[in-house]
């Protein structure tokens, strides 16, 4: 068996492109600096094939050399009966996945170009998924691919916002007009937990209603806040979730409201923040504490002792009784 040798070879006849790139909306400008100051530190990795020379790992360093207006680079390469396909991928798969990562689009085209090469669901998840320590269950795996389908905008989004796998499944269950309905998500710049919130709430509105996000929106004239420019987007999206929260919830105000009263008059620690659990809907709070080195731990402590023991604490925890 040869061994891979190493060549000068030209950037513009690489392909591979559709077999081999995971890479998703990778910034290059940090790497192509580091390039023009140290030169390229590591070979990119080619295979010879009948089509002419397959790049399969390196395409971030490929386009970042081509942002430097240089045209060949130093590669190691493969001769075509020395590596597989399957063999090459295999080795980008995990040079990816175990250096920095796999984003969710990443992800998908992973699922996309094994699907092609014969993999099934079930293989694609024990040899390749579960091996790099991806958290993506079997199930996920079966629908991943499907987000490519989504527009480049929102493939952009889910990606610079983190959000994770089932929310962003969830958005594909909606239909093309819906998910447009959807962009004020994108135009406000929602945050991971505020998409994963507001998702919910549309999901949960829409099936108790049978509408669709479009009709909610529009209903509910949601679009009157997206549109005043008086407020930013982070208002703007604040004031967007309170109203969905009173269309999910009709009585979260005035429980809310309530709520606010009962806590004041319960005297609780200013170190102490006592929050609803589920808007509400059940009798269940999360008690937060925030204490620092110099805290009177003690004293925190025996206020809400005394806070538990006061009448006005049962009155919390009956939502039904007026206090």
């Amino acid at each position: 068996m040869n061994m891979p040798v190493l060549e000068i070879v030209n950037l513009s006849e690489l392909s591979g492109e559709e077999k081999y790139r995971l890479s998703y909306h990778r910034p290059i400008e940090r790497l192509a600096k580091s390039i023009k100051e140290l030169g390229p530190v590591l070979p990119l990795l080619c295979r010879k094939s009948a089509d002419g020379l397959e790049l399969f790992s390196g395409f971030c360093r490929k386009d970042a050399m081509l942002s430097l207006g240089e045209n060949t680079c130093l590669a190691l390469v493969f001769g075509e009966n020395e590596l597989s396909e399957e063999n090459a991928f295999r080795i980008s798969f995990f040079e990816n996945a175990l250096t920095r990562g796999l984003n969710l689009v990443e992800r998908a085209i992973a699922v996309k170009i094994l699907k092609r090469a014969g993999f099934n669901e079930k293989e694609i998840w024990q040899d390749y998924f579960q091996k790099a320590n991806l958290n993506v269950g079997l199930a996920e795996i079966e629908k991943l691919d499907r987000l490519l389908g989504l527009d480049e905008e929102w493939k952009r989004y889910l990606v610079e916002r983190e959000i994770n796998t089932k929310f962003a499944l969830a958005l594909i269950g909606f239909s093309e007009q819906e998910r447009e309905g959807l962009k004020f998500l994108v135009e406000l710049g929602a945050s991971a937990s505020q998409f994963r919130e507001l998702l919910t709430m549309l999901n949960e509105i829409g099936k108790r209603d049978k509408k669709a996000p479009q009709e909610i929106w529009k209903e509910f004239k949601l679009d009157k806040i997206r549109s005043n420019e008086k407020w930013n987007s982070v208002q703007k999206l604040n004031l967007i979730m309170d109203e969905l929260k009173k269309i999910r919830y009709p009585n979260y105000s005035k429980l809310n409201n309530r709520h606010q009263r009962l806590c004041q008059s319960l005297k609780i620690p200013q170190e102490v923040k006592l929050e609803p659990i589920d808007y509400f809907e059940t009798p269940q709070y999360e008690l937060k504490m925030i204490i620092g080195l110099n805290s009177p731990v003690r004293e925190i402590f025996e206020k809400i002792l005394n806070m538990v023991r006061s009448p006005t604490w049962e009155k919390l925890f009956k939502l039904n009784d007026e206090d």
